[in-house]
């Protein structure tokens, strides 16, 4: 999910995607509960990529050059992807935090 966004917006940027982990892959042994927050956050992620692909593209259609916009938003995204994955590389099986 998170690979193909960054395959995407990567192209569109002119930049080359980055060789992050696997989310996957990262996730494979975390506790049930990491699986299902990352799973979400990073569906989270890719639906709020929609519009912003979807407006990239339509430049490009039309003649434009989108690299500039598609630079901003690869930025946004990049930070998002890695918040996700440190979520999903964390070391604690503890449990979230809950407040009393």
């Amino acid at each position: 999910m998170l690979r193909e966004a960054d395959e995407v917006l990567s192209a569109l940027a002119g930049i080359e995607p980055d060789p992050s982990p696997d989310l996957r892959a990262l996730l494979r042994d975390a506790p049930e509960w990491r699986r299902e927050l990352a799973e979400q956050v990073a569906a989270d992620i890719a639906a709020a990529l929609q519009p912003g692909l979807c407006g990239l593209s339509a430049l490009a259609m039309r003649g434009e050059n989108p690299r500039s916009a598609a630079q901003a938003l690869w930025r946004e995204f990049a930070a998002a992807r890695a918040a996700v994955l440190s979520l999903a590389a964390a070391d604690t099986a503890s449990g979230p935090i809950r407040d009393a």
